[in-house]
C-alpha cells in the first residue's frame, strides 16, 4: 500500500496592500510572502472569457481584444496566464523554495503532491482566478 501523499496547503489572507500568501506541507514547515494577481479586473475578464470552449478572437468585442493584446499569441494563453499566476504567487524566495522543496519530495518519493488551497474571508476576487493553470518549470502544476 502506498503512503498516504501529505497535503500542500497555499493559504491567501487579505493585507493592507494586497494579499498574504502562506505555503505549508508537514514535510516542508511554513513559508509566507506577498501575492499580487498578475492581471487588472478587465483582463482577467477577458482571459476567462478567451478561455471558454468556441472562443474566437475576431468575433470578440473590441475592448476585450485590447486586454488580450499584450499576453500575446491565444493559443498559447494557458501557458501565458500559468506562468504569470505562478510568477506572482512565488515572487517571495521563501515561498518559491517551499514549493520546490515540496515538489523535490513527492518526485522523489514517486508521489503526487495533493495541493489545497484556501481563501480567507476578503479574499473573493483570488477564489474566482484560474489556479488550474498554474505552470512551473516547463509543466502545468495541477493536474485535476
Amino acid at each position: 500500500m502506498r503512503p498516504l501523499e501529505p497535503t500542500l496547503s497555499i493559504h491567501f489572507s487579505p493585507s493592507e496592500d494586497g494579499y498574504n500568501v502562506r505555503l505549508a506541507g508537514p514535510q516542508v514547515g511554513e513559508f509566507r510572502g506577498e501575492f499580487a494577481p498578475p492581471y487588472n479586473l478587465a483582463t482577467w475578464e477577458a482571459i476567462l472569457y478567451a478561455l471558454e470552449p468556441g472562443f474566437n478572437l475576431a468575433e470578440t468585442e473590441n475592448a476585450k481584444q485590447a486586454a488580450l493584446r499584450p499576453l500575446g499569441d491565444i493559443g498559447r494563453l494557458h501557458q501565458t496566464v500559468g506562468d504569470a499566476l505562478s510568477a506572482c504567487l512565488l515572487a517571495d524566495k521563501s515561498v518559491r523554495d517551499g514549493l520546490d522543496r515540496s515538489l523535490s519530495l513527492a518526485e522523489g518519493s514517486r508521489l503526487t503532491l495533493p495541493v489545497e488551497f484556501r481563501f480567507a474571508e476578503g479574499c473573493d476576487d483570488l477564489v474566482a482566478l484560474p489556479w488550474e493553470l498554474l505552470y512551473y518549470k516547463d509543466r502545468f502544476l495541477v493536474a485535476d
